[in-house]
């Protein structure tokens, strides 16, 4: 919402300018009408009203309890999402009535569209500023990931074939990527080590499985990246297929984090891991790395692309996490987003 303190009927100069920027291109809904739009466009209305049973008002308010915001805005979600289905449309300006805000200086921009389009860009922005994950987690869930990576973390094993994959021993997580995605940096702000995962600016470095473990329950896994190699083709070959092979008898393999650099977003390169994660029926999810370098409109948008193309893969965990090895931002989301995954799979 907008809200400012100052005098009645007064708007901040630098606010109105950007708004008339963002609103520049604005145009109509391609809807079916029963009657065709008038030549004169206006901001009238009418009000349609839909009584809904007791028990429907009630699962609504639990659901409005449970994602912490307002009937209001719950019910303005969903009719965005029902105009986005019934017309294609994946970017939408929904107009609602503002009370007691008859400012002359917002006459030209519609005051409607003006209050939702602001809090729609509003709430994107935030989001990807403090780079949340879609998913919450409760202070339990973040003391119990804290606690899983603080301790002393070490190189266990290293696999350059299938048989020499150490024996299973509890549950594991991967992390994979394309070269020079951040993993090791990753890896390093996940565990609290600056030097636990050799960080290399040559791509295509790390050309084994590298274990690392703590002592607990938990195993920890840098893969080879893939896109890119300073390799012979035959090593590469050579290990390729023992990802593959861990992938198709690891049982203990618990997920697979697939990070992707937040500056440039999917590549053609991660479609083919994709596919084989889908082939091996293996659970993965999406990791944002780099994400201090990117503006946070740019990175809401870049979550929003990223989302879109999992929903086609039915392995793809449907959430994508945000992270900055650099700043620490999302790291203890991440910690806490394992340590749910370990408590889920005791059930």
């Amino acid at each position: 919402m907008i809200e400012h303190q100052q005098e009645p009927h007064t708007v901040p100069t630098a606010q109105m300018a950007y708004w008339r920027k963002q609103l520049a291109d604005l145009s109509p809904l391609a809807l079916p009408a029963d009657y065709p739009r008038p030549k004169v466009q206006s901001w009238q209305g009418a009000i349609q009203e839909i009584l809904v049973s007791n028990a429907v008002s009630e699962e609504l308010q639990r659901l409005c309890q449970k994602q912490e915001v307002t009937l209001f805005m719950m019910l303005l979600a969903a009719f965005q999402v029902f105009l986005s289905r019934y017309t294609g449309s994946r970017d939408l300006s929904v107009g609602t009535p503002i009370a007691n805000r008859k400012q002359e200086e917002t006459a030209g921009l519609g005051e409607q569209v003006l209050l939702l389009t602001f809090i729609r860009h509003d709430a994107l922005d935030r989001r990807a500023a403090q780079r949340e994950p879609m998913e919450k987690f409760t202070r339990d869930e973040l003391e119990a990931g804290r606690r899983l990576f603080a301790g002393d973390w070490q190189f266990t094993a290293a696999a350059g074939s299938a048989v020499s994959l150490p024996p299973m021993r509890g549950p594991e997580i991967a992390l994979a990527g394309r070269s020079n995605v951040g993993k090791s940096s990753l890896i390093n702000a996940l565990t609290g080590r600056k030097n636990l995962a050799r960080i290399s600016r040559t791509p295509g470095r790390t050309q084994e499985l590298i274990f690392f473990s703590a002592g607990g329950p938990l195993t920890v896994v840098d893969m080879p990246g893939y896109g890119y190699a300073a390799a012979a083709k035959d090593k590469i070959a050579a290990w390729t297929e023992t990802i593959h092979a861990y992938l198709r008898g690891r049982a203990s393999l618990a997920r697979i984090y697939v990070l992707v650099d937040a500056r440039h977003g999917l590549k053609d390169a991660d479609g083919p891991m994709f596919d084989v994660l889908g082939r091996a029926a293996v659970s993965h999810q999406i990791v944002f790395t780099k994400c201090d370098a990117v503006k946070p409109a740019e990175l809401a948008q870049r979550v929003m692309q990223v989302e879109a193309a999992l929903s086609k893969r039915p392995a793809a965990y449907p959430a994508v996490l945000a992270t900055s090895a650099h700043d620490g931002a999302g790291i203890p989301e991440l910690r806490a987003a394992i340590a749910r995954l370990l408590e889920e799979r005791k059930r």
